[in-house]
């Protein structure tokens, strides 16, 4: 048994999603670019505070100093797989 909903205007419920266009894709690209332009210098100082924090002690600490790399596991948006419905589109 399958029970869903319609509506014109509105995702409901049941939703078919329609392939992406290369245009639209393009778009997307450059959205989650001005995102990341947006986000990166708040997620860095969220990491140098959180990071200060936990190296703070009276004696130094062994092993490198941490460095700031923008990536995934920090907060940077992208999208990633082959096809389907992501984040982005969801």
């Amino acid at each position: 048994m399958f029970w869903g909903s319609f509506s014109y205007d509105m995702k409901g419920l049941c939703y078919c999603w329609e392939p992406e266009t290369v245009k639209e894709k393009e778009a997307v690209k450059e959205e989650i670019k001005r995102l990341n332009e947006e986000l990166e210098p708040l997620m860095k100082k969220e990491w140098e505070l959180q990071n200060g924090l936990n190296r703070f002690s009276l004696w130094n600490l062994p092993g490198r100093k941490p460095k700031w790399r923008w990536v995934k596991e920090i907060g940077k948006l992208f999208r990633e797989g082959k096809g389907g419905i992501d984040w982005y589109r969801y």
